[in-house]
């Protein structure tokens, strides 16, 4: 069979070859590539590989010279005989029997794709009309991002230039309210309903160029790469890997090595719905160690990578037995040093704390505190306490029957509000919690007033975290007037107050406490100076009434900073 193949490429190369090297011009130098398609010496020395080599060969060089002809040579000026040769040579490559075994076989096997942490296609915030024309998927990266959100916004590629301005426009705008409904739905952070600025995608179309700008709540536009690393890690996984799994990419095996790194915990979740959505077309194995993006429902999924000991260190794979849900759990929760969200902790001693704000304050004030020499409470930092946000105290309940065990030891910090109040009492009252086992941030204040964390950080520096965190949404001058101390209202409630008061009408915005404390830690990490000797002095109080409470610190009264 290899035999007659080659007879058929000497053929093609007398009436082939002349038509297509009369086509060769400066832009399309064809006559190198055209000389390796008709070169049989080299499939001759091929030949002595074996058959299937040479046959391999004749695949490939046959797809470019039919390629070449429908390209180059228009119908009327073939050679009647060339057709009847390339299907005689596609008839008998058809026929190799080791291409009707593995042809049924190779069209079973699935595709795989490896997606790195890093991995991102930037999507262009101008691209060349001229490059998406005649263009279809698969032809470039970048290009394909583009089209793959024309799809999602539901307009073709011609309709971009059509010469119709109030056609294009009506299209455009249409299109753009398409885009930015679909993306809310898929992205939490773009809804408004957590505080976070509202997203929309605005296409524009001038002579030359498609322009794609997002523009946010508070009015800032911008181009696609100027958002964060995160939204386009997001937006580009959605629109190249989880629309593609129901079409090109249907029953392909997705390699994701730490998804979602980037990612605020909302999107982390928003990240775990696509992919539970994608698994319905193809098959996703993923590396995390984020908690929020452990699939509870599914259990049965789970597998912990973990590295054995001794000189012949090797990787095992252990699959926690699911029908043990309660054994799965505190498995997983081990692996990933996580909050009891996923079960049972570990960790000898918990601190559990109402929000994520609250364990990003804790976390920045306890390693200014280790840096200044007071290693004592670097306890809060390094490891040694596993602190848990419990996303309210309606929820330290569950969480402090989970964790306490034999071995282990409890702290639960209240805010020092009729809320945080009313909460510790009741778990004391029904015994959830022991009174030794909880902590309030009034304490290290004389007064009755209500208290939290951010009455630690002081008013001032929370004021300049808020406008860190909502540089882009806030007009210039923003301010706000320090509230008035109160008994049933601690400062991060009154913050929200008063921005919701100043802003929230002009701007719908919402002042996000999360946002804040990451804002209030860049800055500390910066400049702990920020953060004032009187208020360090309570921090300070607050840590060792923590650490009395976990036996952590020995037992003493803290100092009286009234």
């Amino acid at each position: 069979m290899a035999s007659k193949i080659l007879d058929i490429i000497d053929s093609l190369r007398e009436l082939a070859f002349p038509l297509l090297a009369a086509q060769k011009t400066e832009q399309e130098p064809i006559d190198d590539q055209i000389t390796a398609t008709f070169d049989t010496a080299e499939f001759r020395e091929a030949l002595h590989a074996g058959p299937s080599t040479v046959l391999s060969l004749a695949r490939d060089r046959l797809a470019y010279l039919q390629g070449a002809l429908s390209e180059w040579i228009p119908e009327e000026q073939r050679q009647p005989q060339i057709q009847p040769l390339l299907s005689d040579a596609a008839r008998l490559l058809s026929e190799d029997p080791e291409v009707q075994v593995l042809a049924p076989i190779l069209e079973q096997l699935p595709t795989f794709r490896y997606v790195g942490a890093e991995w991102k296609y930037n999507l262009r915030g101008k691209t060349p009309l001229s490059e998406l024309a005649n263009r279809s998927l698969g032809d470039d990266p970048a290009i394909d991002t583009v089209l793959r959100l024309l799809q999602l916004a539901e307009i073709r590629v011609d309709e971009l230039s059509t010469p119709s301005d109030v056609h294009r426009l009506r299209r455009l705008r249409e299109a753009s309210e398409r885009l930015t409904e679909k993306f809310r739905s898929i992205w939490s952070q773009g809804r408004g309903d957590f505080g976070l600025p509202r997203v929309s995608f605005r296409l524009n179309v001038d002579a030359e160029h498609l322009t794609i700008m997002i523009q946010t709540l508070g009015g800032h536009d911008g181009f696609p790469d100027s958002r964060s690393h995160g939204f386009q890690w997001y937006l580009t996984f959605y629109l190249n890997l989880a629309l593609a799994a129901e079409d090109e990419g249907r029953s392909s095996v997705l390699l994701l090595d730490e998804p979602g790194v980037f990612l605020h915990p909302l999107a982390q979740k928003d990240l775990l719905t696509r992919m539970t959505e994608m698994a319905d077309h193809c098959q996703i194995i993923y590396a995390t160690h984020l908690p929020d993006l452990v699939d509870l429902e599914h259990p049965e999924s789970w597998r912990l990578v973990r590295l054995t000991e001794g000189e012949h260190a090797s990787t095992m794979i252990d699959n926690p037995d699911s029908s043990k849900r309660g054994v799965a759990l505190e498995v997983i929760s081990k692996a990933l040093y996580t909050r009891p969200g996923l079960g049972l902790p570990f960790w000898p001693l918990n601190l559990l704390v109402e929000g994520a704000s609250d364990r990003e304050i804790i976390d920045v004030v306890s390693r200014i505190l280790s840096q200044q020499g007071l290693t004592q409470y670097a306890f809060l930092s390094n490891g040694d306490v596993l602190i848990f946000d419990a996303q309210g105290v309606k929820s330290y309940k569950g969480f402090a029957r989970m964790i306490k065990a034999p071995g282990r030891r409890i702290c639960a910090l209240f805010d020092s509000d009729d809320e945080g109040n009313r909460a510790r009492k009741s778990l004391i009252e029904t015994h959830a919690l022991d009174e030794g086992e909880t902590v309030r941030v009034g304490e290290v204040y004389a007064e009755g007033q209500a208290r939290d964390l951010e009455d630690l950080l002081g008013f001032t520096l929370c004021l300049r975290a808020i406008k860190r965190a909502y540089s882009e949404q806030l007009p210039d001058g923003f301010s706000l007037t320090r509230p008035e101390r109160s008994a049933k209202m601690a400062l991060g409630k009154s913050l929200q107050l008063a921005f919701d008061q100043t802003v929230g009408g002009s701007l719908d915005l919402k002042l996000d406490k999360w946002q804040v404390a990451r804002a209030a830690k860049e800055l500390l990490i910066d400049n702990p100076s920020l953060l004032d000797s009187d208020h360090l002095d309570r921090f300070k109080a607050l840590f060792d009434l923590i650490g009395h409470s976990l036996n952590r610190l020995p037992p003493e009264n803290p100092a009286d900073l009234s």
